[in-house]
């Protein structure tokens, strides 16, 4: 019995089984956590039957690698759908690889679970097919890591950067266990011991991946750049040549050094795995090597317009525009900070962002200075390494001292718009040491180009909202001075009349009812400005046969007079009364102010059914076809000169469709015109309307 096993084992299966009883408590209904759950326990049964071959010796370790492949691939399963939420999902690669991956899983399991089939295979491939099978598992299972790790926003990787590490541990170690296996034609048993311990201490880092993510909500996982990296699959290549080269010397000169060596590939490998993962200074010296011995351009042109499309595009809401300007300018260079400078509207260029950096104070250029008329003339990306080493490659021009004195300075990047400098980013020291050349300054001048035109579009479209506020603050203006003028109207009448009809009680009344009118209307206006846009009054069951004679009377005073036909039933409808006199006093004095005095209006009113009808007519100048269809309607369009506004019939217009009817205009030049409103009636006046229609038909049959 292998009490050291049975006991490392024993501990795995515990803390598996505290973390599965933690994650039925915490995560809430969510597939990604049941699918967690399912992970956890199958490792949890696994552990177990891993404790049950060590307890009892007339089993093998080999007989629990059937449990120990099916729990590999519901991790294997559980990383494919976190990897699904990445951009990743519509790669024919990926969607096809989730089908191989599962039918490989299918094969393996029923390989393991049939002793015929694994002898019949040993004996024609000389080779142990279970152990190259548990290796491949491991392989993906890396491969998924780093795709997940590579996919995963930056400020989200907080949230599951544990578990990535965890599982990571676990995957590599497997690799390390089984590759031996495959070298030596058995499993070390002192690293199968060993691997108990690890996944216990793997439990913590996927607990708090767990608390972290409660819900594990889609949103953790958004891609913003498709990259199918290699680096595992080169690592364990690697790993498997010095393995295989371990192994003939060995061989052939003796094995006292096999645990040395295997503690040293050991330590490599996760040392190796760890910074390269997290160190973005050696990941930045790894790509200046291979760009200089490797390739003949040092960038992928169509990675870093698809790179900037999507920093541009990016609707991430806890990231500025400017933030997101200056880090794509700052990642081709490998730079870690930057500040953005932008010219106000005097001219004058100041800091307006810093991503990483301080924002400098009582700092700025102008035209009178030496370094934007410079940036202005050569559109140069200035050095401050080539400056220092030698100032004439920049016609001599004295730098400033915000930019000279500070050491992390190093790069300032000209934003030329049209024939304009926009601003300039100031981006601090890489990294790691690298050379700027001809291809680096082509790349960060045509990038300055893009953020310079998405800069700009997103300014203009901010004077245009600002233009587009002013416009409707002047629109309430416009209709505010349209009352005004309507109540000056009002009251003009009162006292042009007064000293003929002062002493007339009845002219006493009308003029008290006027001025009472006039105060309401005013107050309303005054409760408009107050808050900002144009209110109706309450909407009541009126008569519109009221409402056309108190519009009629309120025109008497003008000429021609008005004909009122009202209708020979009531006409109820829901609305605004006060609005609705106002709408036909504007058009009966449109039709005033456009026919003789010896000429004729007529103010009608009829029922069609579930409408009320009303029709103002005139033998006046008319309108042609022409003005009736490009100025009648629109608003601040008036034939009137300064004593018009040019809202009236598009004020009238927009409340009586509002109200669900309509307006149509038929006017001839020179014999007149006629405007026809038409206006839903109240429900139980469409009622009577259809019973009289009843009526009306049975008395024809």
């Amino acid at each position: 019995m292998d009490y050291l096993g049975l006991f490392s084992y024993s501990v795995t299966a515990l803390a598996y089984f505290v973390l599965s009883l933690l994650l039925c408590t915490s995560l809430r209904g969510r597939s990604l956590g049941g699918l967690l759950l399912v992970a956890t326990a199958t490792t949890t049964i696994w552990a177990i039957s891993v404790v049950w071959v060590n307890w009892h010796e007339r089993w093998f370790l080999v007989d629990s690698l059937p449990i120990e492949l099916l729990r590999s691939f519901v991790w294997l399963w559980f990383l494919s759908r976190l990897l699904a939420f990445t951009e990743l999902q519509s790669r024919k690669l990926f969607r096809y690889g989730k089908s191989i991956v599962l039918s490989t899983g299918l094969i393996l399991f029923c390989y393991e679970l049939s002793p015929e089939l694994q002898l019949w295979a040993q004996v024609y491939s000389q080779a142990d097919w279970r152990i190259i099978g548990h290796l491949g598992v491991s392989i993906i299972g890396l491969f998924l890591l780093e795709q997940l790790y590579r996919n995963t926003q930056v400020s989200k990787r907080w949230a599951v950067k544990h578990i990535y590490l965890g599982l990571a541990a676990t995957f590599a170690f497997d690799f390390i266990l089984y590759a031996e296996a495959l070298l030596y034609s058995h499993i070390n048993l002192a690293l199968w011991n060993a691997r108990g311990w690890v996944l216990a201490f793997v439990v913590p880092l996927i607990g708090l991946s767990s608390a972290r993510n409660p819900n594990w909500a889609l949103e953790v996982f958004v891609s913003r750049r498709i990259i199918y990296s290699t680096s595992v699959l080169v690592i364990t290549g690697l790993y498997l040549l010095l393995m295989a080269i371990a192994g003939f010397y060995i061989r052939d000169f003796g094995g006292q050094w096999s645990e040395v060596l295997l503690a040293v590939f050991i330590t490599l490998a996760t040392v190796s795995l760890l910074v390269l993962l997290l160190s973005a200074q050696v990941r930045s010296k790894f790509k200046v090597l291979v760009n200089k011995h490797f390739f003949h351009f040092k960038y992928d042109y169509r990675d870093e317009w698809l790179r900037l499309n999507n920093a541009l595009v990016s609707n991430e809401p806890a990231e500025p525009l400017q933030q997101r300007c200056i880090r794509v300018m700052a990642d081709t260079v490998d730079s870690p900070a930057g500040v953005l400078w932008q010219k106000n509207r005097k001219g004058v260029y100041r800091p307006v962002f810093a991503w990483n950096l301080p924002l400098p104070e009582d700092c700025y250029e102008t035209l009178q200075g030496e370094l934007i008329p410079f940036l202005l003339q050569k559109r140069w990306v200035i050095n401050k390494h080539e400056y220092d080493d030698n100032k004439s490659l920049y016609d001599g021009i004295v730098l400033p001292e915000w930019f000279t004195q500070q050491t992390t300075h190093w790069l300032i990047v000209p934003l030329i718009n049209h024939d304009d400098l926009y601003g300039f980013i100031v981006l601090s020291q890489p990294r790691a040491p690298r050379t700027v050349n001809w291809e680096d300054h082509d790349l960060l001048k045509m990038i300055g180009y893009q953020l310079t035109n998405y800069l700009a579009l997103v300014d203009a479209s901010e004077e245009l909202a600002n233009a587009r506020q002013f416009e409707a603050y002047n629109r309430l203006s416009a209709f505010i001075v349209h009352d005004l003028k309507n109540l000056v109207a009002q009251l003009s009448l009162i006292v042009t009349n007064a000293d003929k009809h002062k002493r007339n009680p009845e002219f006493i009344d009308d003029a008290i009812d006027t001025l009472s009118n006039a105060v309401a209307k005013m107050n309303r206006l005054l409760e408009q400005l107050r808050k900002g846009k144009v209110s109706g009054s309450a909407k009541a069951l009126v008569d519109l046969n009221d409402l056309a004679a108190a519009a009629v009377k309120q025109q008497s005073n003008n000429q021609p007079a008005i004909t009122l036909e009202s209708a020979s039933q009531p006409l109820k409808a829901v609305l605004d009364g006060e609005k609705m006199v106002s709408v036909l006093g504007h058009l009966l004095q449109n039709a005033q102010d456009a026919t003789e005095n010896t000429g004729w209006i007529r103010l009608r009113l009829t029922q069609d059914q579930h409408e009320a009808v009303i029709s103002i007519a005139d033998n006046g100048c008319g309108m042609d076809q022409a003005f009736i269809r490009d100025r009648l309607f629109k608003p601040f369009d008036t034939t009137k000169g300064n004593a018009g506004m040019g809202i009236g019939v598009f004020d009238s217009k927009a409340f009586v469709e509002g109200l669900n009817g309509s307006m149509n205009v038929t006017s001839v030049p020179g014999e007149g015109t006629e405007f026809i409103l038409r206006l839903p009636l109240h429900l139980d006046q469409q009622e009577a309307g259809t019973k009289n229609m009843e009526d009306e038909q049975a008395c024809q049959v």
